[in-house]
């Protein structure tokens, strides 16, 4: 099953797949739970919350029962990171959403040396650590908040493509 992305949570793992949300138990046997294509899942707060195409986004708690939401876009939700009791979601058209449930979103925009430039960072990723959350894309662009609210530019030095973000202990 390709996977953009696996959560674990409540006692299960979740997988956000080219063809759907799984379910598994044992990360052996997976059962399809929602037909679709979602891109990734992050765990909070006692809920899955899985984001894909046209602004999907898809919420669980259980892993049986799956309500749909939308981010109030039409954009490529591309990935979805949880911290600080906040769900961050990024997309590929460069745009920035949270929501403190993964049912109620809210667009928020890029700030420090840009006012909005959406459309032009194409992100990729986004990750909670060390009490802030970071995305990234491409065009070596590093966007930085604490919580999800404000967000600011950082200049990585290069005009690379970024399309992970990771936390190491």
């Amino acid at each position: 099953i390709p996977c953009g992305g696996i959560a674990y949570g409540n006692g299960f793992f979740v997988g956000a797949c080219r063809y759907g949300i799984h379910t598994s138990l044992d990360l052996v046997n997976w059962s399809q739970a929602v037909s679709g294509r979602f891109n990734e899942v992050a765990f909070g707060n006692g809920r899955f919350v899985v984001v894909g195409q046209d602004g999907a986004v898809v919420t669980s708690s259980d892993g049986v029962h799956w309500t749909s939401h939308s981010a109030g876009t039409g954009d490529h939700l591309t990935n979805i990171a949880y911290g600080d009791g906040t769900f961050v979601a990024v997309s590929f058209q460069g745009n920035i959403f949270t929501s403190p449930d993964g049912a109620n979103w809210t667009r928020r925009y890029p700030g420090g040396e840009l006012t909005y430039i959406g459309g032009l960072e194409f992100l990729r990723d986004v990750t909670y650590a060390d009490g802030r959350f970071v995305a990234v894309g491409v065009f070596g662009m590093i966007f930085t908040s604490t919580a999800g609210v404000s967000w600011w530019l950082r200049h990585a030095g290069t005009r690379a493509n970024h399309s992970g973000v990771a936390h190491g202990i």
